[in-house]
């Protein structure tokens, strides 16, 4: 009887083309091709390559057919340079070598750099935000000015101020933020939008503009302050006083006072870098009203400043009277929100 030795593969005689894409294309839609790179593929051809490779010392052998192409070539070529016999490996005319197409898109983060993005995808849930909120009225001229097309101030509601220390996952462990929120309609809907908003990490700030078109800036890095029945806070812009708030509590509070029961609207204009090319100008509506879960809430008495300063027209809101003021410690979930209208509009309006 003779001993037999080595190994005959047979079966797909396969090449592998990967490509490398910008972005998976949605149908009908086109990818740009970065680089496309070729491998082995199918049971034969991977198994013979990975024992030449481990030095296995035993005869190796392909049987099987390829295209005569270059494809085909490939597969000859590769085993040729590991040692693997061919004789059994033939060239046909009446077929292509099958390739089996497989794109891959770059890994890519939700913003730049993207490689290493500064935010991650909704949800961005607030754990804890501990904040002064102080109602007023302000100036009605600047409202309706602070509120953009095509959303309108509600004519005569009160504007509440907020400052608080806040930690939101997992985006910002421990930041400070501020806001002004008015009361606006959208149509016929009733919302709430935030024509002023400042944070004190830049994580925090370009994951509200980029994903909610919220307008934050950047502020200082103050804390809330509380001083026996006291809190107040300072939103502070390299040095110079943009918000102060104040409140003395007085009682426990329900949170069906709070004035957070509506949608909230961001409008977001999206500047184009040709010139003269117009801009492209969203409403998102996000729906938080249902969200917040409140761990403690105080009333009592507030008090906001809005002082003059050159940087931000947020001082032209300017207090005429104040209204209720709590201290809340609270968290909500801020999850995807809905482009509800968008239009292209004038990169500045006159």
């Amino acid at each position: 009887m003779s001993s037999r030795t080595g190994l005959l593969a047979g079966g797909n005689w396969i090449v592998d083309a990967v490509k490398m894409i910008d972005v998976w294309p949605q149908q009908d839609a086109l990818a740009n091709i970065h680089s496309e790179t070729r491998g082995t593929g199918g049971s034969p051809f991977n198994v013979l390559v990975d024992l030449a490779m481990m030095g296995c010392g035993f005869p190796l052998e392909a049987v099987g057919l390829v295209g005569n192409d270059a494809h085909g070539r490939f597969i000859l070529n590769t085993c040729h340079e590991l040692g693997i016999q061919t004789q059994a490996l033939q060239i046909t005319p009446d077929a292509p070598t099958y390739i089996p197409t497989g794109d891959r898109a770059k890994p890519e983060g939700w913003s730049a750099p993207f490689l290493s993005s500064p935010f991650n995808e909704p949800p961005h849930p607030m754990e804890r935000a501990h904040m002064i909120m102080v109602e007023f009225e302000p100036d009605p001229e600047a409202a309706r000015a602070a509120v953009p097309d095509p959303l309108v101030w509600e004519e005569g509601s009160m504007a509440v101020a907020m400052i608080g220390d806040n930690r939101q996952m997992p985006t910002s462990q421990k930041f400070q933020e501020g806001m002004l929120l008015l009361k606006v309609r959208f149509g016929e809907e009733l919302g709430t939008f935030t024509p002023y908003i400042w944070t004190s990490t830049d994580e925090a700030m370009l994951a509200a503009r980029e994903m909610s078109g919220r307008p934050k800036t950047m502020c200082d890095h103050n804390e809330l302050e509380i001083m026996g029945s006291q809190a107040r806070a300072v939103i502070t812009r390299r040095g110079e006083t943009l918000m102060r708030c104040s409140m003395t509590l007085e009682k426990k509070a329900e949170a069906s006072e709070l004035p957070l029961k509506h949608d909230w609207y961001s409008v977001r204009k999206i500047t184009m870098a040709h010139q003269g090319k117009p801009a492209l100008k969203q409403v998102i509506r996000n729906k938080l009203g249902g969200s917040f879960k409140l761990a403690s809430l105080w009333r009592g008495r507030g008090f906001v400043d809005l002082p003059g300063q050159g940087w931000s027209a947020v001082h032209l809101l300017k207090p005429r009277r104040m209204g209720r003021a709590w201290l809340v410690d609270m968290s909500w979930d801020l999850t995807w929100g809905e482009i509800v209208w968008e239009n292209w509009v004038p990169a500045q309006m006159p």
